[in-house]
């Protein structure tokens, strides 16, 4: 299962259970994508309950070791789009959807993640009000108001509109500022600080703290 797979499903999951949560890995590539934007770095600590709709919603997870496989896949994305993004170049992650032996390319919910990221872009976000063309793209796609504007646009006109985002992205970036020292992080996020289910260890299972001891033998002694 590939990187885009893993998040996919594992934000699949958490998503039926909590409607706040970011959906899927197009949506959160989109969130990673405004967090770039903002002048200030955003710790990971900070905007990882972002990702659930609060720190209220964080999810329960079956084992610690699944909670901590899902944050090291997301640092994994998060420095992904980073390091692209230092390059001067931006390569959204929008939905491919296969319909009447054709692929329609979707950038609705990668909008709607950029939306839920601007908040942490700060007091820099004003700037924008002076230059909304550079937003207007994300707001097309991701705001309910303009969605029947959208449905009477024609393909070519919504296909132009979604190439313009990569180009946004990167003079949203100069115009706030953001550079990318300390972006990138080597250190993935603990899982420890989630919830999960420890009653599914029997006393001669493997460990979920990923020792490979039996649980008796290793958690289950304390």
């Amino acid at each position: 299962m590939t990187l885009f797979n893993r998040i996919d499903s594992a934000l699949l999951t958490q998503s039926a259970k909590n409607k706040l949560c970011i959906c899927n890995i197009s949506e959160l590539d989109g969130f990673f994508h405004a967090l770039a934007c903002s002048p200030d770095v955003v710790r990971p600590s900070v905007w990882l309950p972002a990702i659930w709709g609060g720190a209220d919603h964080s999810p329960q997870w079956a084992d610690l070791r699944s909670a901590q496989h899902f944050m090291d896949d997301v640092i994994s994305h998060y420095n992904d789009v980073m390091a692209v993004l230092k390059n001067d170049e931006c390569a959204p992650v929008f939905l491919q959807i296969e319909k009447d032996n054709t692929v329609e390319v979707m950038a609705e919910d990668w909008c709607l993640g950029f939306k839920r990221g601007m908040k942490f872009m700060g007091e820099s976000a004003s700037l924008l009000t002076d230059n909304l063309y550079l937003i207007a793209p994300m707001m097309l796609f991701s705001s309910d108001e303009l969605a029947p504007k959208l449905t009477q646009l024609p393909a070519a006109e919504i296909e132009r509109y979604r190439d313009m985002i990569p180009l946004c992205v990167l003079e949203i970036r100069k115009l706030l500022g953001a550079n990318f020292t300390a972006r990138i992080t080597t250190k993935a996020a603990p899982a420890n600080q989630y919830a999960y289910n420890q009653e599914k260890s029997g006393k001669t299972d493997l460990c979920s703290c990923g020792s490979g001891k039996q649980y008796k033998k290793c958690c289950g002694l304390n």
